[in-house]
């Protein structure tokens, strides 16, 4: 993430790219005052610097003098980072929103004889299958009410329903359960609706989406709109989930990203920090050297000695060769062609860029100045 004194220097908010992303405001004592997230980072940083704004961000003004920003993907994207970025370091500024609770999952509990799918806003069991976070608590709600009355699986949040014993309960004779509890479905057949639920939501959006329109038809035809209606608005978390790359099994709890972006004889490191499946933080290394593919495999083996956390997953935009030795646990090393890895990867090489560019556009500031002071004093070179 590149420093840029735009509240000490206006002219340098050409600098911010007009992408979405989350920006930090700091204080000339480098102190985090404020954690925001935007649409169009320009524009919304431009926003602080109109003489019309509300007190509080004025007092807040006053006191900050330069940002850091992340581009991310998608608005999606850039709230849940806000959130996480908030949580995590408690800026003063975002005191309003310190006790807000965090996104939602949805949780397939695998932990269990015959896994329910709830909502969930922690990680609570590392058996257990996360999907999102998702933006919409609702959105979340209607789906699995969506989920549990399409398959037909355990609707109460009951211990009970796991003993194999028990009598049919009243969602049975409903035709809303398959009974699992009364051993009227095999656990064996059982877990193969739930590993298909899990492949619908982990790769399969569009069927599950089809499946959805189909169903608010129905309803429709019936006569039954207000179920169509919730129908609908369970459409709603399905397509947000379609824009976001965030899914989250904790198998894979930690995974860092390496992206290289060259230009004019400098390079940008561009470390991405994803843990649980959210991309958490950002940082960027400059070098005025061209990077080759031992250099970056040099610069990923001393940033891990340096003592970072080793993550489980390492993404990287050329094949390396890292030596296992290094390595205290077994780290995977990859190189995405598709899927969701790829779409981290990508993210890192736009923030790779980005950085860079303001990195070039920085130098090429100071280098003006320092012309200017040389004509100014008649030096023979530039101080």
């Amino acid at each position: 993430m590149g420093y840029v004194e735009i509240f000490a220097d206006n002219s340098l908010l050409s600098d911010i790219p007009k992408l979405p992303g989350v920006y930090k405001i700091f204080s000339q004592q480098n102190e985090l005052l404020y954690v925001g997230k935007a649409k169009n980072l320009r524009n919304r940083l431009a926003s602080y610097l109109r003489k019309n704004i509300d007190p509080y961000k004025h007092k807040m003004v006053q006191e900050a003098h330069g940002i850091e920003f992340i581009v991310t993907n998608t608005q999606e994207e850039a709230l849940l980072l806000e959130s996480n970025l908030i949580k995590d370091q408690r800026p003063p500024y975002n005191i309003v929103f310190r006790d807000d609770k965090s996104y939602p999952y949805l949780r397939i509990t695998y932990s269990e004889k015959f896994p329910r799918v709830t909502y969930s806003r922690r990680i609570k069991n590392k058996g257990d299958f996360y999907f999102g976070p998702f933006p919409s608590a609702d959105s979340l709600h209607l789906l699995i009410k969506m989920l549990k009355s399409s398959y037909k699986i355990i609707q109460k949040d009951d211990k009970n329903c796991q003993k194999t014993n028990q009598k049919p309960c009243i969602y049975y004779q409903m035709n809303k359960c398959l009974a699992p509890c009364a051993q009227l479905i095999s656990q064996e057949e059982y877990l193969n609706i739930i590993d298909e639920i899990k492949l619908l939501l982990s790769k399969n959006h569009n069927t599950l989406k089809h499946k959805i329109i189909e169903q608010i038809r129905q309803y429709a035809q019936n006569e039954q709109f207000e179920k169509a209606i919730e129908l609908r608005d369970a459409l709603s978390a399905i397509n947000i989930l379609k824009e976001k790359p965030i899914v989250t099994d904790t198998k894979a709890e930690m995974l860092d990203c390496f992206a290289f972006f060259e230009k004019n004889d400098v390079t940008c490191a561009y470390i991405l920090n994803v843990r649980l499946g959210k991309v958490i933080a950002g940082k960027s290394f400059f070098f005025n050297k061209h990077f080759d593919l031992d250099s970056k495999q040099e610069f990923i083996i001393q940033y891990y000695l340096q003592g970072e956390l080793l993550p489980q997953i390492i993404l990287t935009d050329e094949e390396v060769d890292i030596p296992g030795f290094l390595f205290e646990k077994k780290v995977e090393i990859q190189h995405p062609k598709r899927g969701e890895n790829l779409k981290i990867l990508q993210l890192a090489q736009n923030n790779a860029k980005q950085q860079l560019e303001l990195h070039l556009s920085k130098i090429s500031a100071n280098l003006e100045i320092f012309k200017q002071i040389k004509s100014l004093l008649n030096l023979d070179k530039i101080p």
